[in-house]
């Protein structure tokens, strides 16, 4: 919170263990919101589950370095 307080978003990636167990990668992501005087509102929290992505990404990288 402190960090994003007063300046730009702060945006990190995170990996949670689920209830289930599963590894899941969440996108998360902090930032300022300013009321018209220019004073500090609240801070926004946005999180996107990116597992999927994350997967995908992974598995091209691996078929990629594979030898032909």
């Amino acid at each position: 919170i402190a960090s994003a307080a007063p300046g730009p978003a702060d945006r990190f990636e995170a990996t949670h263990v689920a209830a289930t167990g599963a590894s899941v990668t969440v996108d998360f992501s902090v930032r300022p919101v300013v009321d018209g005087s220019g004073t500090l509102a609240y801070l926004l929290a946005e999180g996107k589950d990116v597992t999927a992505y994350t997967h995908a990404h992974a598995d091209m990288a691996r078929a990629r370095d594979q030898p032909a």
